[in-house]
């Protein structure tokens, strides 16, 4: 799970903080608009990681298992 996070976390936070950037205006105080969007993008990082790790890291990690126990 810590590599999935690790693969998806720049390009996850990066499009977040990009589409964030509209919502500035409507948050007087600094403080709140960094701690919405450090929310946001947290979420959208765990989903993305889990997603990956389920969809990808996951199956790849069974195939591995599958394959070592074929080759002895």
């Amino acid at each position: 799970m810590c590599y999935s996070i690790y693969m998806v976390h720049y390009p996850v936070m990066a499009f977040v903080m990009n589409k964030l950037q509209l919502l500035s205006p409507f948050f007087s105080n600094q403080y709140t608009d960094f701690f919405v969007k450090l929310l946001l993008c947290l979420l959208a990082v765990g989903l993305a990681s889990v997603t990956y790790f389920i969809a990808i890291e996951k199956p790849f990690m069974k195939w591995k298992i599958k394959t070592a126990r074929r080759d002895q």
